[in-house]
């Protein structure tokens, strides 16, 4: 604790040599914005808000059944995709998931896993795993394939995850928390209280009982999230 509390102090009386109009911060997400201009360390430095890019020749709308039929994934079941580095990670949120998928009790739901230990999951559910995605191109196909993304995180910034699903068209349902009240309304999907799995059947069931326009979603995903459109604002904040 010493040697952190030296270390912080450190840091701490860097900043504070560093005149304001020198230092300009900035966060993801607004939420985390909040944060930093209300913490000990940068306490009265106003911070910028500027998302993460994404290549939107990549993540991008596709052809749903094409997309599916790459996968070689049933054309006729509502596909939900969970994405995460350990499927099994707590933080992520799959133990509520999966009681709320059962709570749906309809049988054209398929869950497909993106990530690692998916084969730790209960058989009876019948969870098609893809193993870890390295190449943007399956990732996003695997986005544009889903009926549905779900992150029930229990702790989040602004989840690239979320920003990826929506430039592929494909609506979202994820716990509220962190900065995903950013990413996540009514025009492109739903969210549920932390811990709530009743509230989380329900924003799946909702969700997959709509009809969305997947173009829609996207485009308004890539008005935020395109990389030119990001370093843009980066320029504008950082002029030369």
């Amino acid at each position: 604790p010493r040697k952190a509390e030296r270390y912080w102090r450190y840091k701490y009386d860097a900043l504070r040599s560093v005149p304001q109009e020198r230092l300009k911060l900035v966060a993801p997400s607004r939420w985390l914005a909040d944060h930093a201009e209300s913490s000990a360390m940068f306490k009265g430095r106003g911070c910028a808000v500027i998302p993460n890019g994404f290549d939107t020749a990549v993540f991008r709308l596709q052809e749903r059944a094409a997309a599916r039929m790459a996968w070689g994934w049933a054309q006729d079941r509502r596909i939900v995709l969970f994405n995460a580095l350990d499927v099994d990670n707590p933080r992520k949120g799959m133990q509520f998931l999966l009681p709320a998928l059962r709570k749906l009790g309809r049988n054209d739901v398929q869950l497909v896993c993106v990530g690692g230990n998916a084969d730790a999951l209960p058989a009876d559910l019948g969870v098609l795993a893809t193993g870890y995605l390295t190449d943007p191109a399956a990732i996003s196909r695997a986005f544009a394939a889903a009926d549905l993304f779900v992150l029930p995180s229990l702790a989040e910034n602004l989840p690239n995850t979320i920003a990826e699903a929506h430039l592929c068209g494909t609506p979202v349902v994820a716990f509220r928390t962190g900065g995903i009240p950013e990413q996540v309304d009514d025009t492109n999907g739903r969210m549920a209280q932390r811990k709530d799995v009743d509230g989380l059947a329900d924003a799946i069931r909702t969700v997959l009982d709509r009809s969305w326009d997947h173009s829609a979603i996207a485009t308004r995903a890539a008005t935020r999230y395109d990389r030119r459109i990001v370093a843009a604002a980066y320029r504008a904040l950082y002029p030369r």
